[in-house]
């Protein structure tokens, strides 16, 4: 069972400072994601590191409203939001894509702009199962990022959306 408050901890840590090669994934171990951009990799590293240590901070007690979210989020990050869906546009840009190929689904994803409340829904403590692990500047326009994972299959737009949100062109799981 997933000790979300000691995943936290430990991933601050590695936020700040990475995993020595004494340090073990625990859960199902690690995903790495391979990804791209036309900016500078370690700015889109450090972006997406900074999203996630404000998360971090606010993951233990109450959890912030949509509007407390945009408050304390950097401004960049929420700038890249798309807009809130009711619920009704929710369940027909579903059913829409459910008529979409799988090729068609996997590029709408690659394109759909996330709402803040979306989002910050996947990244709650009872929806988290992913918690950053590393990430390594492979060329000068690509890096990977590797997660700690507890359990496989597990969802990982959210994550997609913050490296994509924070400056990264292609992001894809590496299997």
């Amino acid at each position: 069972m997933l000790d979300f408050k000691n995943a936290i901890v430990k991933e601050a840590e590695r936020l700040i400072s990475p995993p020595n090669d004494e340090c073990k994934p625990e859960g199902m171990g690690t995903v790495r994601f391979v990804c791209q951009t036309n900016g500078d990799c370690r700015e889109v590293i450090e972006k997406a590191k900074a999203v996630l240590q404000v998360v971090n901070r606010h993951s233990q007690g109450n959890w912030p409203d949509d509007e407390q979210w945009t408050q304390v989020l950097p401004k960049e990050f929420v700038a890249e939001f798309g807009p809130e869906m009711t619920a009704e546009a929710a369940e027909e840009e579903m059913a829409r894509r459910r008529t979409l190929s799988l090729d068609q689904q996997a590029n709408s994803e690659r394109t759909t702009r996330w709402s803040m409340s979306n989002w910050i829904f996947w990244l709650q403590p009872d929806q988290r199962l992913w918690f950053w692990w590393d990430a390594a500047v492979l060329t000068e326009h690509d890096f990977v990022v590797a997660v700690e994972t507890h359990e496989w299959p597990f969802p990982s737009g959210a994550l997609k959306w913050l490296l994509r949100a924070c400056g990264a062109d292609t992001v894809e799981a590496e299997i």
